[in-house]
């Protein structure tokens, strides 16, 4: 779904929904009053369409972040080899016991690691080469408390557009296919 909702305090609340202000105070910045926001607020939440609106404006809002860090990346002359390299030698300086000094520099018998760096730093190498698998939990937000019967409007409404998008200017081709 690209286009915005036709009723602008809905579009205007999914802006604020997608942007990270809470569905309560993005009802009331929208323009709603009255008692009840928290209740009305989670009612349009449940709708498909801003449901659906949410979703999109917060995946267009990832993918652009996903290129600006591309960017300054590219820019930076940064990349996996210069990282790791350097992490490293991170390990290497972390692991080496260096004397410990007084005022005037001069070694005073005492040693000390900083083996919190060195660990850190191994573990940001072995997450790179993939020696590690992060567990999160994945929750799907307001759609976890939507009852059966808005579940699947929800459902029926994203198949129609998958079908709308499917059945595009390329769909009537000899050969096409539908998946």
């Amino acid at each position: 779904m690209n286009a915005t909702l036709a009723n602008a305090k809905h579009e205007h609340f999914a802006q604020l929904v997608s942007n990270g202000e809470s569905a309560t105070r993005a009802y009331e910045i929208a323009g709603y009053k009255g008692k009840g926001s928290g209740q009305s607020a989670n009612r349009l939440l449940k709708d498909a369409k801003i449901c659906a609106r949410i979703a999109h404006l917060r995946a267009a809002k990832e993918a652009k972040h996903e290129k600006v860090a591309e960017r300054v990346v590219k820019e930076a002359g940064l990349d996996k080899a210069w990282v790791l390299e350097r992490l490293t030698k991170i390990v290497g300086m972390g692991m080496a016991a260096d004397p410990v000094v007084d005022n005037e520099g001069q070694p005073i018998g005492e040693y000390k690691a900083n083996l919190a760096g060195a660990n850190k730093a191994l573990e940001l190498i072995g997450k790179e080469l993939g020696m590690f698998i992060e567990r999160k939990e994945v929750r799907t937000g307001a759609l976890d408390d939507l009852p059966r019967d808005q579940m699947k409007a929800l459902r029926d409404e994203l198949a129609r557009l998958v079908a709308a998008d499917a059945s595009g200017p390329d769909s009537g081709r000899a050969g096409a296919t539908t998946h």
